[in-house]
């Protein structure tokens, strides 16, 4: 069992920036549902997606890509119940990957069934990517446009991407893994020029985090939620 959370798995030397979510738990022990709990919220009948995910991300240093990732996960309730069965495919402009059952996952009173991908082969690209699960009552899918294609100057003055989410944001990690600048704001558009300043506090290796994220609420034939983050860190030498 362990702490379901909405994550960003951006490792650049040992350093992890991760966001809760939900904080549900998974397990493979089927637990009671409690529904008469005060507060919990009730969710709708038919095709419901508590949590899907696209998350790509790597990092540069210099001319060399290490700790790149790329992965799906989606937990989906069918008439609010779990459903092992359910077909899940991943497409987009690279290629497409199917995500297979993992478990169940507990929240608010509510079982889902987890599905993932593991991580993806074909490249990621900016374009429209199609989240596709085939129930037993029928198919919800989502069209989601995949952000980025990010550039960082080389002295680390400006960050920028061709392709904008509505949640984009960067920060800047000093060589002692402090953050010494963050965006503003829930969003914020290409390019964004970043304080010679920054570099000031001491020598050595910083990185540029360029993150990249679109979300979705509307499901074709369904309810529920899809974040798409595409997150570069790119290392600044001072």
């Amino acid at each position: 069992m362990f702490l379901k959370v909405k994550f960003i798995r951006l490792c650049i030397f040992g350093f992890l920036f991760t966001f809760t979510l939900l904080g549900c738990q998974k397990s493979l022990i089927v637990s009671p549902l409690n529904l008469n709990t005060p507060n919990y919220p009730v969710i709708p009948n038919g095709i419901y997606w508590r949590d899907a995910e696209i998350v790509h991300g790597k990092s540069i240093n210099g001319n060399t890509t290490s700790n790149e990732y790329f992965y799906a996960v989606i937990e989906i309730a069918v008439n609010q119940k779990p459903e092992t069965t359910i077909g899940v495919t991943l497409s987009g402009p690279g290629g497409s990957a199917p995500l297979t059952y993992s478990g169940e996952a507990d929240c608010k009173g509510y079982r889902y069934s987890s599905f993932e991908s593991g991580p993806i082969t074909f490249p990621y690209l900016t374009g429209n990517y199609v989240l596709t699960t085939n129930t037993s009552i029928g198919v919800a899918s989502v069209t989601i446009i995949g952000p980025g294609d990010i550039k960082v100057s080389p002295d680390g003055s400006q960050t920028s991407w061709a392709v904008e989410g509505n949640h984009d944001k960067i920060s800047v990690i000093d060589p002692s893994r402090n953050c010494v600048f963050s965006s503003a704001g829930n969003d914020i558009n290409s390019p964004v020029s970043i304080p010679v300043s920054v570099y000031s506090t001491s020598s050595g290796e910083y990185i540029v985090v360029t993150h990249c994220e679109n979300d979705v609420s509307t499901i074709n034939n369904g309810a529920g939620y899809v974040y798409l983050i595409n997150e570069l860190g790119t290392t600044i030498s001072k």
